[in-house]
């Protein structure tokens, strides 16, 4: 009996697995005591992409809000992403300062799915810099997420300053003398006009009002010894000669270079005089300092960017700088006039300091703005022609003292190249009756006299 119950036993077991499992190859080759392991299905990581946008006006004179956009897709924004951006802040070509986001205070706002605003300011960095405008690049670091980099303007400049008044001609029944003063370190000259009464002696009266030194308000090297006096001066047959004794050249043997171009300059804008020789104790067989008294000494005329000049004071100086002094190494002045006038627009822009600059640099300001792009040079037959962007129309925001600066610039540095003797202004192609009170139509005014005493 108990067999018989284990055989029936066995077949109904038997039964069940036939008639519970579907019959295939498959299944009788299942190996019931191998483990069920779960796979599941592999999941391919979603990579973040970052990128800088913004597009800031191309002069902010604002600084105090600045702002450009982190977009990321997916969205992952996170203000750890700061310390990857960098802000850095330049005065023409030479980076002055170099500062991580995450130390700006900067907010964000989320604009959308994938935009985070980014503002912040630059007050404390650009309040402690002279009155200027000011080059900005906001870049990735090193390794960061960022391979952007946004290139702006921005401005302290206050428009607060005065310009000096220009004349073509001197005024009638007056004397009308330009006067040469050093900046700090004697290391440029500055024309200022000065205007007095007709005397009997034109160019002993020129040495003497030289001596007076500048005006006070201007800025410049003040007091009565600022040049060697000249106690005898001869002018025959156009020539100046300018007899100098001991004590008075003493202190100047670093100097005297600058005093005797000073010196020259100023005799030579006089009309009868062109050249000028030197005397140290009544002889010029021995050089003096770095200058060499055996030569005949003439002005320089050619070649010279006129640049804005403001120290301590609420006049900006057109100051004639050297345009050698101003150019990167491997750059240079050619014959090609249209290309010495691109080259020369880049300086007014972004003026290049180099060492020997380094005491007047700081007070010497670029007189067009940065975002102003010259299109096109045309020179023909002495008469240039320079057509800028529609930029042109808003510079320095119409300003009226900021615009005489800068045509005036214009036109003593254009007209400082060899071979010019008209310079015109095409604004979008266009030559406009009334740009700010001034009509392009005609070629820009040479001025003989510029820096007008106040």
């Amino acid at each position: 009996m108990f067999r018989f119950l284990s055989n029936m036993l066995f077949i109904v077991i038997l039964f069940l697995l036939v008639t519970a499992m579907p019959l295939s190859k498959d299944v009788l080759t299942i190996n019931i005591f191998q483990p069920v392991i779960d796979t599941p299905s592999e999941e391919v990581p979603v990579m973040t992409t970052y990128k800088l946008e913004g597009a800031p006006s191309s002069i902010d004179y604002t600084p105090d809000q600045i702002e450009f956009s982190i977009v990321s897709t997916p969205h992952a924004f996170s203000e750890s992403l700061y310390e990857g951006i960098e802000v850095l802040v330049y005065d023409g070509d030479q980076l002055i300062s170099t500062t991580n986001l995450k130390d700006l205070s900067p907010a964000f706002e989320n604009k959308d799915e994938h935009t985070d605003q980014i503002a912040f300011s630059l007050k404390t960095i650009v309040d402690a810099l002279k009155a200027n405008q000011y080059h900005v690049e906001i870049k990735g670091t090193e390794n960061s997420a960022f391979s952007e980099t946004l290139d702006f303007m921005i401005s302290n400049e206050k428009f607060d300053k005065l310009a000096l008044e220009t004349m073509r001609e001197s005024v009638s029944g007056k004397l009308t003398l330009n006067l040469y003063y050093p900046t700090d370190n004697y290391e440029l000259l500055v024309p200022v006009t000065r205007i007095i009464n007709y005397p009997d002696n034109r160019s002993r009266t020129a040495l003497k009002e030289l001596d007076k030194g500048p005006a006070s308000t201007l800025g410049l090297i003040q007091g009565d010894s600022i040049w060697p006096y000249a106690s005898k001066l001869a002018v025959k047959s156009r020539n100046a000669s300018v007899y100098i004794y001991k004590p008075e050249y003493v202190a100047f043997e670093n100097n005297f270079q600058a005093a005797v171009d000073a010196i020259t300059y100023t005799l030579t804008s006089l009309d009868f005089i062109d050249q000028t020789n030197f005397y140290i104790d009544n002889s010029k067989a021995k050089p003096f300092g770095s200058v060499d008294l055996k030569q005949t000494f003439t002005p320089r005329t050619q070649n010279f960017a006129y640049l804005s000049y403001n120290k301590d004071s609420d006049y900006m100086l057109l100051v004639p700088t050297p345009v050698e002094s101003l150019l990167d190494t491997g750059t240079a002045l050619t014959e090609d006039v249209s290309s010495n006038a691109k080259l020369l627009w880049q300086v007014l822009k972004t003026p290049h300091f180099n060492d020997s600059l380094v005491k007047s640099a700081p007070y010497l300001n670029s007189t067009i703005p940065r975002d102003i792009e010259l299109k096109e040079v045309i020179f023909e037959a002495g008469k240039l022609t320079l057509s800028v962007d529609q930029a042109f129309d808003n510079a320095f925001n119409g300003h009226d003292a900021y615009i005489k600066q800068m045509l005036n610039s214009i036109s003593k540095s254009y007209y400082s190249l060899e071979g010019v003797t008209e310079v015109h202004i095409l604004v979008n192609s266009e030559s406009p009756v009334d740009f700010h009170g001034y009509d392009l139509t005609q070629p820009l005014v040479n001025p003989t006299f510029i820096n007008l005493e106040p």
